[in-house]
């Protein structure tokens, strides 16, 4: 039998047996990946409705022809025993496009274009549309390689999702000043926002910087975690820079000292982890520290910090109602501050944020207004005491008609 016929006749003899296989990995000479990731059953790659791009890349054997197939995500899948059990996990009820087929010609598109590179490699892209939010898409590549059974090697699917909320799980992808640390300590990772650039503290902000020591700096120059520090690091807007450096920037302290969400170096039980979500319809950006630890303590639960973008009135939330320390601390540090950016420089305030269980109301007087509270007490204006932050969501309401940062308290 011919390579032109033998899919359709592949697809035939599949469609007569029961789909109970695993899921089809990935190998050198056949894979399919997004943006140098590999598939995870399950969780869909998940891409921005608008300007967002469905980006696939084929691999295999260098000037080698390969089958490129569409269709709904199947896990399990379908054994094909004529290629040595290798799996399809594409919905054979409902239905499979073949894009494109370099080894057959029988394609929807030229087989000329489906043919990997001199590298062995072949890059594709689908732009997404607002049009299109909810759909899910999966492709999987055929690509010929003589080393498998009828010469046709199975990539893993890649199923893609697209959506105005894109959640992305930061930990994996953050970078660390030294190799021996395990992921989750001592780490930062810098966001792109997918949306428009959003005001804060009087600009448009395109980047946010996240450190597993519980900060976040609006732009993307940090070179560290920011282990600790004191008021004129934080007031300065330096926090995550080497010593000496002058490059200032905005930036909040979510629970700011020395964390670890790796369970390497403190009690915790499992690792933790650090979110992004981020929502294109509402202009909302949330970043969330989940099941974190003190340095060679016990965890302190979650904390959970929203912006909320709107035009010029942006509103930020500090989420303390799963924050529940097991050993009461006394050292950490919480606030926003402008970072020395504004012109003319805001104030300075340090501040009790928390009296009986209820949230101290403040309003700044004017814009670029900084607000910290430092629980060791060190710098003398309020004194050392524990994190009473637990079960509470305080609210930041910017009053500036500039978006500078004239926060409301409360």
């Amino acid at each position: 039998m011919s390579q032109q016929h033998l899919l359709p006749f592949l697809v035939l003899l599949v469609a007569a047996l029961s789909a109970n296989a695993q899921v089809e990995p990935n190998d050198p000479n056949g894979r399919l990946q997004s943006s140098g990731v590999d598939p995870v059953a399950g969780a869909p790659f998940q891409v921005p409705s608008t300007g967002g791009m469905i980006s696939i890349e084929v691999g295999g054997l260098p000037q080698s022809p390969y089958i490129f197939l569409a269709g709904n995500y199947a896990a399990p899948g379908t054994v094909i025993p004529i290629l040595g059990n290798q799996v399809l996990n594409l919905d054979m009820g409902g239905g499979i496009a073949i894009i494109g087929d370099g080894i057959g010609g029988t394609g929807m598109l030229p087989s000329v274009l489906f043919s990997l590179d001199y590298f062995g490699e072949s890059n594709i892209g689908f732009p997404s549309s607002p049009m299109a939010v909810g759909q899910k898409i999966a492709f999987t590549a055929i690509t010929a390689d003589p080393s498998s059974p009828l010469g046709l090697n199975i990539t893993a699917t890649a199923e893609y999702e697209i959506t105005d909320v894109i959640r992305t799980e930061v930990i994996p992808l953050m970078t660390s000043p030294a190799a021996f640390l395990p992921p989750g300590d001592e780490g930062i990772y810098t966001h792109t926002f997918l949306g428009s650039p959003y005001m804060f503290y009087g600009q448009a902000r395109t980047q946010m910087t996240i450190s597993t020591n519980g900060w976040i700096r609006f732009d993307d120059q940090a070179t560290n975690a920011g282990a600790g520090g004191y008021g004129p690091e934080f007031f300065g807007g330096t926090v995550g820079m080497a010593q000496g450096a002058t490059t200032n920037a905005p930036l909040v302290a979510a629970l700011w000292g020395d964390l670890d969400f790796s369970n390497t170096y403190s009690f915790v039980g499992t690792p933790g982890s650090i979110w992004i979500v981020e929502d294109l319809t509402q202009d909302t950006v949330r970043v969330e520290f989940i099941n974190g630890g003190y340095i060679f303590q016990f965890g302190f639960g979650d904390v959970i910090i929203e912006f909320a973008f709107n035009g010029l009135s942006p509103v930020m939330t500090m989420d303390y109602t799963n924050y529940a320390s097991t050993i009461p601390q006394g050292y950490m540090k919480v606030g926003v501050s402008d970072g020395n950016t504004g012109s003319p420089a805001g104030t300075d305030t340090e501040a009790d944020w928390v009296t009986n269980g209820s949230v101290n109301v403040t309003t700044a007087a004017a814009d670029y207004f900084s607000y910290f509270q430092d629980f060791a007490g060190t710098s003398g204006t309020v004194a050392q005491e524990t994190e009473d932050l637990s079960g509470l969501i305080i609210t930041f309401q910017d009053l500036s008609p500039i978006a500078g940062g004239q926060w409301a308290i409360f």
